[in-house]
């Protein structure tokens, strides 16, 4: 069926491959919840920054283009928020890489 792997047979330690033992179902790895919160904080903060720049909701007598517009000072809050947000999401998803 497969050839045997170089360095050994088939099923041999030394060769490049080696059979595991512990099935189909034993070779499925779970989600790491700790790494679904950082993926979901990284991604709200990726999306609340990019809202946040873009400023789809604007209109400017001065310019056509929304983003040229000059933010308020709630508008900064909610950008700096998200970045934070998106900085914990990768702190929490790097500690979940590093744990598992």
């Amino acid at each position: 069926m497969f050839a045997p792997p170089l360095g050994g047979q088939a099923g041999q330690a030394g060769g490049l491959y080696t059979p595991y033992d512990g099935g189909m179902a034993a070779s499925r790895r779970r989600a790491n919840p700790l790494g679904l919160i950082g993926m979901g904080l990284m991604a709200l903060g990726v999306v609340g920054l990019v809202l946040g720049l873009l400023q789809p909701w604007r209109t400017c007598g001065d310019d056509i283009i929304a983003a040229a517009c000059p933010a308020t000072g709630t508008e900064l809050g909610v950008m700096i928020g998200a970045m934070i947000v998106g900085l914990a999401g990768f702190v929490v998803m790097f500690f979940a890489l590093r744990r598992s």
